[in-house]
């Protein structure tokens, strides 16, 4: 006869039982340690805060001259040609506008009028353009912008050591590559304009020649139908006439868009969000900090026992190899 046994169902362990095993574990008090000096550490760290703003470029049709002598006044090298939201993207990061950042007064860093950005970040002694050069390469690490290339919106991210200086800092970035961006826009078309000009009076006096020609040539030559070598005459005399007057009439098409562009007194970036003020930082952030700091604890102490584990069962494979080996070639007792 079969003996039933009852089936043993496990106890579940208590939370307090639990506990008293983590808390004798070393590699749990260790990751403590560590995640609560961190977190603690962190605080004494400087405090950073993130402004953002979001604005709709405008895109104007800009000949592709303009634009590479547009991008040279922002010192942008590697202009590739075509007017995208990536170009307003190096415009706002460009030596310029960092330029003009860096030696701006601003309300957040006190009364005195003296104090600029420059001076702020510890740039106080030495020339100019060393100061310069140091303090844009700084203020490059503290502003980023993302493209939505769908909505054609440039989102702009300024970190500051206050909310208000962060806030500060975005408005002076685009109004200054706004500013530029328009008075260079104008200046280039003005410089176009000034070209096409004369292209156009060129043009002009050229179809005018042509079209003389062909009404020459007409008054001198009524009955042309009948000789072959007229009619071939007159047809080249018409077709270069036809030729002038096509340029004339695409120069003329691009002077008028000079003017146009010329005129235009449209800011080239138009706010959809306004810098908005921080009400948090975004750095250090202690909790998050310390979470890491003891999770990287717990991974190089796991790492270090599995190595252990893997470098002691080389060891006992490699001796019992050596054992066997012996064992099976006995010295010979002759």
């Amino acid at each position: 006869m079969a003996i039933v046994r009852p089936e043993l169902s496990r106890a579940p362990v208590p939370i307090t039982v639990w506990a008293n095993r983590v808390a004798r574990d070393g590699t749990t008090r260790l990751a403590l340690v560590v995640g609560v000096a961190v977190g603690l550490l962190s605080l004494l760290l400087p405090t950073k805060y993130s402004s953002n703003a979001v604005v709709f470029p405008q895109l104007p049709t800009t000949p592709v001259g303009n634009l590479a002598g547009l991008a040279a006044q922002f010192g942008l090298a590697n202009f590739a040609g075509t007017l995208t939201l990536s170009f307003y993207d190096d415009v706002i990061s460009s030596p310029t506008v960092l330029d003009s950042l860096l030696i701006r007064h601003y309300f957040a860093l006190g009364p005195d009028t003296a104090a600029t950005l420059l001076s702020d970040l510890g740039y106080t002694s030495g020339p100019l353009s060393k100061r310069l050069e140091k303090g844009r390469k700084k203020l490059s690490h503290h502003i980023s912008t993302t493209d939505d290339e769908a909505a054609g919106l440039v989102t702009l991210t300024i970190t500051a050591s206050s909310p208000e200086l962060a806030v500060e800092l975005a408005d002076s970035a685009l109004g200054i590559a706004n500013r530029l961006t328009a008075t260079a826009l104008v200046q280039q078309a003005s410089i176009q304009r000034a070209y096409l000009e004369g292209r156009l009076r060129d043009a002009r006096q050229d179809l005018s020649d042509r079209e003389n020609d062909l009404q020459r040539f007409y008054e001198e030559n009524r009955t042309y139908q009948q000789s072959p070598a007229l009619v071939a005459r007159e047809a080249r005399l018409h077709r270069e006439a036809d030729m002038s007057r096509d340029l004339y009439v695409s120069v003329r098409q691009q002077y008028d868009q000079a003017r146009l562009s010329e005129a235009r007194n449209v800011p080239s970036l138009s706010f959809i969000g306004v810098p908005t003020l921080p009400y948090k930082p975004d750095w250090p952030k202690p909790l998050l900090n310390g979470v890491l700091a003891a999770l990287a604890v717990v991974s190089l102490r796991f790492s270090w026992r599995q190595w252990r584990r893997t470098r002691q069962a080389s060891e006992s494979d490699f001796a019992l190899r050596q054992v066997s080996v012996v064992g099976s070639n006995p010295r010979d007792p002759s």
